[in-house]
């Protein structure tokens, strides 16, 4: 005689194996999720503040010193972090080896142009997980706000408009983060108008537009109060 068992007769079994899988699967979960949410505070306390620099216009002797035309301005980005706090067995402090930082800046409206988000990001040999503040600066050339932004003065107010993000990348994954909170006034969500503006086919693009320190005359100033940039082949 066949006797055919129904999923909820033979559930004694199943069931009690699908509600073992599950509560292993949810398990499995919250423990990547609580490693996520640990590894995510290796970089805090993210302080972004901007200005506007003139070219230095540095000369030596032997170099004749060409001019620069007037409004040669850039835009300089401050951050300031802090990392975690890790040490090994014997003490010494743990180091975080190329990690990234990544870089998205939407420029402020101009009349009569897209919207512009220039991105780009800088890679470090390491960085210590000491628990102290770390320095980071980055630039945007005045060609990039020439060609793209065409027309913008560099004035208060619209260096108030401008919204950063700042991303920390280990392995790919991100570690950290930060934006530049608007000066005054009510809060705006920056990340969002940033996300949004990327997800926007109306919104022009480009990559690769924010400028390490050491590709700037300011790269030889200051050297020992930042990171040791790494230098991809």
């Amino acid at each position: 005689m066949n006797v055919k068992l129904s999923l909820t007769e033979k559930g004694g079994g199943i069931m009690r194996n699908s509600r073992y899988f599950i509560l292993t699967v949810s398990l499995f979960m919250w423990c990547v999720i609580g490693l996520q949410a640990q590894t995510v505070k290796m970089f805090k306390d993210v302080v972004i503040k901007t200005s506007v620099v003139e070219d230095p216009g540095f000369s030596t002797g032997n170099v004749k010193l060409r001019p620069v035309k007037k409004n040669q301005r850039w835009i300089q980005l401050n951050v300031d972090y802090a990392t975690a706090s890790s040490h090994l067995k014997n003490g010494d402090v743990r180091w975080a080896s190329d990690v990234v930082m990544k870089y998205d800046v939407l420029l402020p409206r101009v009349s009569g142009h897209p919207r512009v988000v220039l991105s780009g990001k800088v890679q470090y040999w390491a960085i210590a997980l000491d628990g102290e503040t770390h320095h980071a600066q980055v630039f945007i050339h005045p060609r990039m706000l020439q060609r793209y932004v065409p027309g913008l003065k560099l004035s208060k107010s619209a260096m108030n408009d401008l919204r950063v993000m700042v991303t920390f990348e280990l392995n790919e994954s991100p570690v950290g983060g930060g934006i530049m909170k608007k000066r005054g006034g009510k809060n705006v969500n920056v990340a969002g108008e940033i996300r949004k503006a990327l997800s926007s086919p109306a919104t022009k693009k480009v990559k690769d537009a924010i400028f390490n320190r050491d590709q700037t005359p300011w790269g030889i100033i200051n050297l020992g109060y930042y990171e040791l940039i790494k230098r991809n082949k």
